[in-house]
């Protein structure tokens, strides 16, 4: 039941609201402050228009959760902070249709962060997130996911960049291992395949075919301490098949191999 003040049809001036929903309670004009403490716990101060919020308001949820900042047509919208009572994470930036959207910066109580683009909720396009161990990811992002072009930069001084595919390097991209080595090439699934090079630690180079992280198909393998080359057929990491073996001293095998090791005459 509500008692007080009416204008064209409308709680209007000084009034009171006793109701299932809510209890509201004080003065209640178009475009001005009000306070409404619905029955749930839950509690809204802030502007109001046409009984929806509208403008710039705080809203105190029944979970402890808070919001402030702007509204429209009694939804989140335009710039706020939302801060979560349960874990303590952070939202601040844009808001459209009650949900997070454009620019924002999201602090999780760990001590990650993200700071880019959103679309409905979630991370998208251009973004930058740094995990609380100090790995980060700059780049393209496709519903909270690394998506497109983009570096990661490991706390241990491990890098990748190039392309990435629902959260996996995918595409043709570029590694530096802690240890020293560095792949160049395809990817599929988070794993060297296609076609790469990599430059081991000590020198050695293999330029070839990669299935799932292993040489596999023809390849080229250059031994740098002794400067063996061999040149052929690879399965699962091992020269398996057709292939050439130069020696540094100028001798060369070329014929079948098994599981590493010449094999036939």
């Amino acid at each position: 039941m509500y008692a007080g003040e009416w204008n064209d049809g409308k709680h209007l001036g000084q009034g009171k609201y006793d109701g299932i929903v809510n209890a509201y309670e004080g003065e209640r004009k178009h475009d001005k402050s009000v306070t409404i403490k619905y029955a749930d716990g839950s509690e809204y101060s802030g502007d109001l228009h046409d009984d929806k919020y509208q403008g710039h308001g705080t809203y105190k949820y029944v979970d402890g959760d808070v919001y402030i900042g702007e509204w429209m047509e009694g939804v989140r919208h335009g710039l706020g902070t939302y801060k979560w009572a349960a874990n303590g994470d952070v939202y601040i930036g844009e808001w459209k249709d009650d949900r997070r959207q454009g620019k924002g910066t999201f602090k999780w109580a760990d001590g990650a962060v993200y700071l880019g683009y959103w679309r409905d909720d979630k991370h998208h396009e251009q973004g930058t997130y740094t995990e609380a161990n100090g790995d980060a990811y700059n780049g393209e992002w496709k519903n909270n996911m690394y998506h497109g072009k983009g570096t990661f930069k490991w706390a241990d001084g491990e890098e990748y960049n190039g392309d990435w595919k629902d959260g996996n390097r995918h595409g043709k991209g570029t590694f530096k291992y802690a240890d020293g080595r560095e792949y160049s090439g395809e990817w599929k699934d988070g794993e060297h395949h296609g076609q790469g090079t990599l430059n081991y630690a000590n020198g050695d180079v293999y330029i070839g075919e990669w299935k799932y992280g292993k040489r596999h198909g023809m390849g080229t393998y250059k031994e740098a301490n002794d400067g063996d080359v061999y040149n052929g057929d690879w399965k699962d990491g091992h020269r398996q098949g057709k292939g050439t073996l130069k020696y540094a001293d100028g001798a060369e095998y070329g014929g079948d191999f098994e599981n590493d090791v010449r094999h036939g005459i």
